[in-house]
This record gives structure tokens, sequence and C-alpha cells, in this order.
């Protein structure tokens, strides 16, 4: 929701409103309902308890002032004096008894409601969660997380998701039975007066009326200020991060992290003060225009009850109805307000668990076979929007099933963006991509990802076990030892578990124990080298998929422990199609087919000897890199590396 969807017309918005209510009721009601039905009849029959105790309140008053000025009037001649004390008739002890009862159940009542609305709390909130991040996982893409108007949407989905969708409900039960109370009161004061009646309504009405106004203007500002308020996250995730926080104190970038969230933070809090100052001037009108029209009406109400022409009863009646009634129509309209509010902040939330595939996925989808001619790619061209220039432009190449392919080019070029559209993290703008023939986005996105094992260059390491690590790469093997240790050994990784504190059972985080258990040993940080030999174990998880992709496998590893990964590589991709990017072109070396990228096409493609041979691009690059481990070629070599890597 946006300010540009307060431009449609107010029958769409309406209905857009309409539609998220339907949903979160669908949603509250699912989790809960038995407890909502159980708070609705409370809610409603609790908005007559007020009107009831004023009614019984009158009755009670009118009763004891004959009886309170009979037992205070002087007795006169030959009367006998009238004893000082209280014998009620049935009449007036039901009427005390009644409001004893309504007295008791002011009291109670709200706890009751208290207690049914956390849990039905309790029970949305696990609904909320489940849908949301279900829909989230089930894009087959990625472009969304990356779609700042998206991001917007997720921070509120995370913030304001669980809260507002149970809040939607109690508001609007609150609302209803403050409309039960206000309603009532109107009635007596139309009794009263009819006048003045219809003069507090409409007076009430406008203020209402406002506070929807004012509602609108809240959630505007709220969806607005959610991307200044994910900045400001980032900025403080950025103080509080241990990985971050080598270079924040290095570079003594504390003061300078702080201010730019204080600066996110102050420019928040200024436009919500703007705000805030408007509503107070709005509000403080109303209310001022609200308590002169019951003053005067009081002051109407004590003459005609002086005049002898109400009974007494009536100016009690009078204040209860009407401060009952401003006060009900206040809650309404706080109420209306909040449900406007969270209606609009919920739209996010709706927006994003039914927003659509990201990724257009055909039903039925071709069945993905095992890999046995190859993988082309066909004037394929790739940007990330409109806003943006292209990364590839027109790249055509094949992969022939069990070869070892390679990558290279500067940083840049466009090798990592093809191997996310070969996964199908994003479709090609134009062209095609074809698995033995078959276009990929004939495939089931899920289906052609069992196909393919790979790690790629930004590589994560999760605050997990080493086991739950490494076994996150095929889950249907995460429990199996022998499984996750062989995957560890391909990749180098299992002596070096061994020696942890708790071997393959190490929490990999400082911040937090493992199980959660408070009295357990506090986990470790491993070293860059160490953290990709893990994500590499995790990619040998799935060593018989058909593909391998190994995007930068050995940037952080030393010469030694790249020299063993290359030999573990060359075990798990015998007989299996490998697609390897890498900066060291020694590397590359062996590879059947190695595509040389510049500026998003295909500049050279040959073996290693043929690219040599032919003196492009690729030959010099290498040899100025390996001129940089000779000393007579030390200088080119330093030129070489910044070339390469830059």
């Amino acid at each position: 929701m946006t300010r540009r969807d307060a431009r449609l017309a107010p029958g769409t918005r309406f209905r857009r409103h309409a539609r998220t209510i339907g949903t979160v009721a669908s949603i509250v009601w699912s989790s809960s309902p038995g407890l909502v039905s159980t708070l609705t009849v409370i809610c409603l029959g609790s908005g007559l308890i007020a009107p009831a105790t004023a009614w019984l309140q009158r009755d009670l008053l009118d009763a004891l002032v004959p009886l309170s000025l009979a037992a205070h009037r002087r007795p006169g001649a030959g009367q006998a004096p009238v004893p000082h004390s209280w014998l009620p008739g049935h009449d007036l002890l039901a009427l005390v008894v009644g409001l004893g009862v309504l007295g008791v159940g002011a009291a109670v009542v709200p706890q009751v409601q208290q207690y049914i609305q956390l849990t039905m709390r309790r029970s949305v909130a696990l609904v909320l969660s489940d849908r949301a991040y279900r829909a989230v996982s089930s894009w087959p893409g990625i472009a969304r997380f990356e779609s700042p108007a998206f991001a917007d949407k997720l921070q509120l989905t995370n913030q304001l998701g669980q809260a507002t969708a149970a809040s939607l409900i109690t508001t609007t039960l609150g609302c209803g039975q403050a409309l039960v109370t206000a309603v009532t009161f109107l009635a007596t004061l139309i009794l009263i007066n009819p006048v003045l009646a219809v003069v507090a309504a409409i007076t009430q009405g406008l203020a209402i009326a406002a506070n929807l106004s004012n509602a609108r203007q809240q959630a505007f500002l709220q969806i607005e200020n959610s991307a200044r308020s994910r900045r400001q996250q980032s900025f403080s995730r950025l103080l509080n991060d241990a990985v971050a926080a080598k270079e924040v104190r290095l570079f003594a970038l504390g003061d300078f992290l702080r201010g730019r969230m204080l600066a996110e933070l102050s420019a928040i809090r200024i436009s919500e003060r703007a705000l805030g100052r408007r509503l107070l001037r709005i509000e403080s009108v109303f209310a001022v225009v609200t308590s002169t029209v019951i003053a005067g009406g009081l002051v109407w109400t004590v003459t005609q009850v002086a005049r002898g022409q109400m009974p007494i009863g009536n100016v009690s009646l009078f204040v209860m109805a009407a401060v009952g009634m401003q006060a009900a129509m206040s809650q309404a309209a706080a109420a209306l307000g909040g449900l406007t509010e969270s209606v609009m902040l919920f739209g996010s939330y709706t927006d994003v668990v039914t927003a659509p595939p990201d990724l257009p996925v055909k039903i039925p989808p071709v069945p993905v076979p095992a890999l046995a001619d190859g993988i082309t790619f066909d004037d394929v061209w790739f940007r990330y929007d409109e806003s943006h220039s292209w990364v590839l432009r027109g790249v055509s190449m094949h992969f022939r099933a069990g070869s070892r392919v390679a990558l290279v080019g500067l940083n840049g070029s466009g090798k990592s963006t093809l191997v996310k559209l070969l996964c199908r993290l994003y479709d090609p703008v134009k062209g095609s991509i074809r698995w033995d023939g078959v276009d990929i986005r004939d495939f089931d996105p899920v289906a052609l990802r069992e196909r393919i094992a790979g790690v790629f260059q930004d590589y994560m390491s999760y605050e997990l076990t080493v086991t739950e690590n490494i076994g996150m790469g095929d889950l249907r093997y995460a429990a199996d030892a022998d499984s996750i240790r062989r995957a560890a050994e391909l990749a180098g990784a299992d002596a070096d578990i061994s020696r942890l504190p708790d071997g393959y059972d190490t929490m990999l985080s400082r911040v937090f124990r493992s199980g959660g258990n408070a009295n357990a040993r506090a986990g470790v940080m491993l070293s860059g080298g160490q953290r990709q030999r893990l994500a590499l174990a995790r990619a040998f998880m799935r060593s018989d998929r058909d593909l391998l992709i190994v995007d930068e496998p050995m940037s952080s590893l030393d010469a030694q422990a790249e020299h063993e990964v290359n030999q573990r590589l060359a075990q798990v991709r015998a007989g299996r199609t490998c697609v390897l990017i890498s900066h060291r072109l020694a590397t590359v070396r062996p590879a059947d087919d190695i595509f040389v990228l510049a500026k998003g096409i295909v500049a050279e493609q040959g073996t290693h000897a043929e690219l040599m041979a032919s003196g492009g691009h690729y030959a010099r690059l290498f040899s100025m890199q390996a001129a940089g481990y000779s000393d007579v070629g030390a200088a080119g070599g330093a030129a070489a590396s910044a070339e390469v890597t830059r």
C-alpha cells in the first residue's frame, strides 16, 4: 500500500481493504475458531454493560430520593419519627443486586478478553509465520530479494505481520463493542433530548472521520519510512556484527556508522513528530467541541430537573450517557483508525503471501532427464532490470555432457550471472538455455536444481553445527554421519573438523551455543579457508548429480590446500559435467573447454593449448599471471594480478 493506492476510487480501495480483512479473518478463524467465537460474544455483550449500569443507576437514584427525603423529614404533630435504617423493598434490592452484577462483569470481562486475545495472538503468530515464509520459500527465483520495493514489503511483513493480523481481529471486535455501547447511549440521549443527541452524534461522526484520515496518514508515513528503517537496521547490524567488527575497529568506523544510523532514526523521528503535531491539533479541536456540547446538554438537563420537568435521576443518566457515548465513540474512532492503519500495513503481508511465482512455471512441467548431450546457451541476453545495462549480450556456447568447462574473465564479465541463469535463479531476457535440447523454463525449477550441485562465490556459513552446515547440502542425508564425513573428506575438511572442541557437533558461532543449551560450550569461528572447505563439502553431498558448478572454489585457500582441492575436484567430477569459474588460470588449465568472457560476450573459446596458441586475451592473462610466480616476472605478475582481480 502506497500513496499511489490512495488515488484509487473509494470503491476500489474499499474492496481492497475488504479483501485484506477477509484474508485476516480467514487466517484467525482457521487458527482458533473457538476463541474467536467466544471473544465475539463477550465483546458484543460487554458493550451493553455501561448503558445498563447507567439506566439502573438512574432508577436507583429516583427510588432513593423519596426515601431519603422521607427519612430526613422532621416529624410533625402526631407523627412518629422515621427510623434511620435502610429497609429496601424488593425492587430496590433488585436494582442494587443488578448494579453489583454489572460491576463484577465490568471488572472480570476485560481480564477474560485479554487472556483470550493473548492466547489467540500466539495461535495466529504461528499460522502467519508459516504462511509468510512458506510463500517466500516457494518463489523460484531471487530477483524479488533485490527489489527495493519488495524489500520494504518484507520489512513490514517481518515487523508487523503477526501483531497486525491479531490486532485486526481484536480491533474489529473492540470497535463493535464500542459501537454497541455508543448506539445504546445515543438512544438514551434521544429519549432525553433528540436535538442534543443529533448534535452530539454529528460531532462524534466528524471526529471519527478525522481519526480515519489521521490513521491513513500514519500508515502512509510508516510505509514511506520502511526504507529508512531498513537502512537504520543495516547500520545497527554492522555495529553489532562479529565479522564486520574487524573493519569497524581497524578503520575506526564506529562513530561514522553510528552517525549514519542516528541520521536515519532522526529523519524518521522528525517526520513522525511533524505528523504528531498535526494530529494533536485536530484531535484537540474535536475534544473541545465535544466537551462544549456535553456541558451545554448538562446545563439544559439540570435546568429541566430544577423546574420539576424531569426526575432527578435523568441528571445521572445524562452525564453517564453523554460521557459514555463520547468515550465509546472515541474508542470506536481509535479502533476504526487502528483498523484502517492495520489494513493498510497488513496489505504488505498480503502482497507477499499472495505474490505469484517470480518466474513462470510450466504446468505440467517437463521431467528433467539425466544429462546426456549437454547444455546449450543460445543467444542469451540478460540485465537485472531495465534501468541497468546488459550483463550478457548474446552469449552462445555449448557444454558437452561429462566435460570439464571453465569460465574465465575479468570481474563483471558475466561469469557468475551465467551460472545463476543455469540454476534458473533468473530467466534470460532474450535467448534460451537448453538441457539436452529442452528449454530449462519447461522444467520444474526444484526438479532442475535436484540435478545440480554447486558452491557459489559468496557461499554461506550458517550459525549451526558443522554437521548441519554440511548436511544442508542434501537434507535427505543430513543425519547420515557417514555421508557427512565422506563429503568433508572430499573437501579436505575432516582433519580440521576433528580438531574442533566438539568435532562435527561444534557450533559455528560465538553468539550461540549448541542446541540452545545455556550450559553448553560456546561455538567457534572458522577461518575463511575452513569455511570455504565446508561450503565445498556441502556441495559434495551432491557428488552424484549431473552438473557440478564451482564458482571461485579456492579463493580463500592456501597453495597446498588449493592443490589438494583440485585433486579432489578431479575425483568428484569424473564422468560428470563440471563448470568451474576461477581467476586462477592455472586451476582451469586442465578444462576440456575454456570460455573467455569479456563485456558480456564470449570473446574466446578453446582448450588451454588452443587459446595459448592463438595469443589472445587468455594467453596474455595466463602468461602475465604465471610470470608472477617467477622472480624475473614479478612486475608483470603484479600487473596481471591487478587486471585479473579488479
